[in-house]
């Protein structure tokens, strides 16, 4: 089965069934062609802070950009 090709809600189910059935990363890693640390994510559940609605603001200054700030999925700037 070519796991890589799965939609991706029955390719996190199947990589946890393996997991719990006492496959390890990187066993599941080198079978199945998906990088270790995908599949760290999905068997531990980790979730990155910027995934969300998480967005960083520029400002246009002549030819370059400058950053001034952390927005939320509103746009609302709350980190400057």
């Amino acid at each position: 089965m070519d796991v890589q090709n799965l939609e991706k809600n029955q390719r996190n189910k199947i990589i946890k069934e393996l997991c719990d059935q006492g496959a390890g990363f990187r066993q599941l890693a080198r079978i199945t062609g998906i990088s270790y640390g995908i599949i760290q994510r999905v068997v531990t559940d980790q979730r990155t802070p910027d995934l969300g609605g998480v967005y960083k603001v520029f400002e246009r200054e002549g030819g370059n950009l400058k950053r001034i700030g952390t927005a939320d999925e509103n746009l609302n700037i709350f980190k400057k």
